[in-house]
C-alpha cells in the first residue's frame, strides 16, 4: 500500500501462540521501537507453511525474513495508535498490522497483537493474506517492471471496466492499448513516484484521462466534466487527509462504488470488506487485492522473483 496511503491487512491469528520471550528492537520509526524475537518469526513461518495461498513460496518468504525483509513485530496499543495515525489503515481489527514501507526501507511489517492467548484465534490463512498482500507491495516498488508484466493483463481488464463504468465509455470504441498506457502512466508516475502527489502531477492525470476518454464518453460534456473532476477530486482528498475523506466518502459514491462493482464484474469477488480508495492512484492495490482471493500461480511466481 504506499504509506499513509498503503492499504494495511488487519488480522486474527488462530493456530500460533508465542510466548513474548528474547524480545529485541527490529525496527524504529520516528522513534517508536518495533520488538521482535526468534520465536515470534518461527511461528509467523510455521502458519504460512499451513496456508496453501503462501506454501509454495514459503522457502522464499522465510528467506525474506532471514535478511530482514519482512520484519514479523509484536503489536502494542502504543504501537497501533502510531501505526494507525503515521499509515493508511482502512480496515482496522485491532489484531494484526501489516504494511510495506516503500520510501525508505522498502521491507514489509507484520505486526502481530501478543495478548492473553491471543494467537488461538488467529487464521493461518488471515496471515498468509496479509503477508502476500504486502508483498505484492514490495514487488510492485522494488522490481517495477516484472510486477507489471505478470500482472498488466489483469490490470488492463480491471481499468477497463473501472473507467467504463465511471465514464460511460462506449464499449465498441475501448482501445486497450490506451488503457494500459494510462494505467502505465498511474503506476509510475504517482505509485512509484516516491514522494508527495503534488497538484501538478493530479493536473497531469486529469489531462490524460480527458484526452483518452472525452471523445469515447456516451455522456454529455457537462456531465462528463463532472465525473472526471470528481475523480480527481476524491483522489485529491484521499491523499490529503484521509479523515475528512472518509467523512464525506459518500458524496462520491459515483467514483468509489464502480471500484467494487469493477472487482465483481472482473473477478468475481463480491462483498469485499475492505475500503476501496487506492486503486484509483496505486495499481498495485488492485492486484494486492486479487493476491487475498486468486490469481495463485501469478503471485507465487511474483513472490519467488523477489
Amino acid at each position: 500500500m504506499i504509506y499513509n496511503q498503503r492499504n494495511n491487512l488487519q488480522v486474527n491469528v488462530n493456530e500460533v501462540f508465542v510466548v513474548p520471550i528474547g524480545l529485541r528492537v527490529v525496527a524504529v520509526f520516528d522513534g517508536v521501537e518495533l520488538f521482535g524475537s526468534d520465536n515470534l518469526n518461527r511461528s509467523f513461518i510455521k502458519a504460512l507453511t499451513r496456508s496453501s495461498r503462501t506454501k509454495p513460496s514459503v522457502n522464499k518468504i522465510q528467506s525474506l525474513v532471514k535478511k530482514k525483509e519482512i520484519i514479523p513485530c509484536f503489536l502494542s496499543k502504543t504501537i497501533l495508535g502510531f501505526v494507525t495515525r503515521k499509515f493508511f489503515t482502512p480496515r482496522s481489527q485491532r489484531a494484526t498490522v501489516a504494511f510495506f514501507e516503500p520510501v525508505k526501507t522498502k521491507k514489509v511489517y507484520v505486526l502481530i497483537d501478543n495478548n492473553v492467548n491471543f494467537f488461538a484465534h488467529v487464521s493461518n490463512n488471515y496471515i498468509a493474506a496479509v503477508t502476500v498482500h504486502e508483498l505484492m507491495h514490495m514487488s510492485a516498488s522494488r522490481k517495477p517492471v516484472t510486477f507489471f508484466n505478470i500482472f498488466k493483463d489483469d490490470l488492463t481488464s480491471y481499468y477497463r471496466n473501472l473507467w467504463k463504468i465511471i465514464f460511460s465509455l462506449d464499449k465498441d470504441k475501448i482501445d486497450d492499448s490506451k488503457i494500459q498506457d494510462v494505467v502505465y502512466f498511474i503506476f509510475k508516475k504517482l505509485e512509484l513516484k516516491g514522494g508527495e502527489i503534488t497538484n501538478s502531477d493530479l493536473s497531469k492525470y486529469f489531462d490524460l484521462l480527458n484526452s483518452t476518454f472525452f471523445e469515447i464518453t456516451t455522456l454529455d460534456e457537462e456531465r462528463f466534466n463532472k465525473q472526471l473532476r470528481d475523480y480527481i477530486v476524491t483522489v485529491k482528498l484521499f491523499l490529503r487527509n484521509f479523515d475528512i475523506f472518509y467523512l464525506v466518502a459518500r458524496k462520491f459514491s459515483n467514483i468509489i462504488g464502480p471500484i467494487y462493482d469493477t472487482y465483481k464484474q472482473t473477478f468475481g469477488y463480491k462483498n469485499l470488506n475492505v475500503f476501496c480508495i487506492q486503486e484509483l492512484i496505486y495499481p498495485s492495490e488492485v492486484i494486492c487485492i486479487c493476491s487475498e482471493h486468486g490469481l495463485r500461480s501469478k503471485v507465487t511466481k511474483t513472490i519467488n522473483q523477489l
